[in-house]
């Protein structure tokens, strides 16, 4: 599994490396349960955002990415695992993740499991993230 970067984060990205925007974005973690394609051009009204009780989006906070370093001509960085709690919940479907803006609301990245988690009363869900980047060829 791998996080795509949607087309209008790039830019943004783009803008604050080129100082274009000075406002860095805090992001926030969200699960969605629609069968959506994710791809560059993906965009947040793609992605149905979960309503199962118990479930709450959670917000990152910049001091816990851990310090990014390079190995192999790639840049990385990751978050401690975060778990989302469903409580109440006869049966429903996570197919997958995403990022958000917590400034604009701009879709950041998405993506979709290898599998449909189904998840019943008292179950949770751990993620781990992971951010990568490097060059393209």
């Amino acid at each position: 599994m791998a996080l795509t970067i949607v087309d209008s984060a790039e830019l943004y990205m783009l803008e604050l490396l080129l100082g274009k925007s000075t406002t860095p974005q805090s992001l926030t973690l969200r699960l969605f349960t629609n069968n959506a394609t994710i791809s560059g051009s993906t965009v947040l009204a793609n992605l149905t955002e979960c309503t199962l009780s118990g479930y709450s989006a959670l917000a990152l906070t910049s001091a816990s990415w851990s310090s990014a370093v390079t190995a192999s001509g790639k840049g990385s960085t990751s978050y401690p695992t975060l778990t989302f709690n469903f409580t109440n919940v006869s049966a429903g479907n996570i197919y997958g993740l995403y990022l958000t803006s917590n400034t604009t609301g701009l879709l950041v990245a998405a993506e979709k499991f290898s599998t449909v988690r189904s998840v019943i009363n008292g179950d949770s869900l751990s993620v781990t993230l992971n951010l990568t980047l490097s060059s393209e060829a």
